[in-house]
């Protein structure tokens, strides 16, 4: 469970608050996908390295049609893997900005 703690002061209409949580509901959906992408990568290599080490196991069509999906979930993989990079960077952003804000309201308490 995530727990938040923001300064009304700051942040009166929650703008702030609503920019943080969008970024933490985009990384873990990204991080999801991701996930979903490499274990389906996986799954799919059992079958190609069968072929492997029996050559004559499935029909040629079917080898390319292996090749073919498992070389579309790559792309995807790593297409999701650089999406979850970017939101964790912006997530990251996010907490930073506003990790500030929170050591700024103190300080300003201190003097």
């Amino acid at each position: 469970m995530l727990q938040f703690k923001f300064d009304k002061k700051l942040d009166p209409d929650g703008s702030e608050l609503h920019k943080l949580l969008e970024a933490q509901i985009t990384y873990e959906q990204t991080s999801a996908f991701t996930s979903l992408y490499f274990h389906l990568l996986a799954i799919l290599a059992i079958p190609i390295w069968l072929e492997v080490l029996w050559p004559d196991l499935f029909p040629s069509d079917i080898r390319l049609l292996l090749l073919m999906l498992w070389g579309t979930l790559l792309s995807l993989a790593s297409w999701a893997a650089i999406q979850e990079y970017l939101s964790r960077r912006a997530l990251t952003r996010r907490l930073s900005t506003n990790h500030k804000e929170a050591e700024l309201t103190n300080t300003e308490n201190l003097s």
